[in-house]
């Protein structure tokens, strides 16, 4: 189930899990352009998505899974 996500609730979010999903992301890529073109896509997923999420642990571990697959993703495609 899906919900509508206010601007509020994303710049939270945002302000809560950016900088673990930008640190993921560069231990995976090691680019700064990279590692930020996860977070955008992460968090584009997330406010277009809005899926319903348990806790904040379940939403934290949802964003890293994101980023992850993304990085595996843009490096896979790189060979």
């Amino acid at each position: 189930m899906e919900q509508k996500m206010s601007v509020c609730q994303f710049e939270a979010v945002y302000d809560a899990w950016g900088a673990a999903v930008y640190r993921l992301a560069m231990v995976y890529l090691g680019r700064h352009a990279d590692a930020e073109d996860v977070v955008q896509e992460t968090f584009f997923r997330l406010l277009y998505r809005s899926p319903l999420f348990a806790d904040e642990t379940h939403q934290k571990r949802w964003l890293l899974q994101v980023a992850a697959n993304l990085c595996r993703d843009q490096l896979r495609g790189f060979w």
